[in-house]
């Protein structure tokens, strides 16, 4: 499921961030957002197939966010200077 990752084909100068940002977390966080974002998938689906309950699928989403969220903006902050 997780082979080989390319950048999706998306208009905008920041994608390539966010695609680094999203290679960076771990495999557990990574694969809900992907399943989330790409795969377009609801969260009992990401649950289903994952064989994890909705509570986690949820908790890793949200770890996942913010953590991406703190990276950005810490991407923000050193191209400031």
């Amino acid at each position: 499921m997780m082979g080989i990752l390319e950048i999706p084909e998306h208009d905008g100068p920041d994608i390539s961030l966010v695609w680094d940002v999203v290679l960076e977390l771990g495999e557990e966080h990574r694969k809900v957002i992907i399943l989330r974002y790409l795969g377009d998938l609801t969260l009992n689906e990401i649950a289903r197939d994952l064989g994890i309950s909705l509570g986690t699928v949820k908790s890793r989403l949200n770890t996942a966010h913010t953590r991406m969220r703190q990276k950005l903006q810490d991407n923000n902050l050193k191209g400031a200077n």
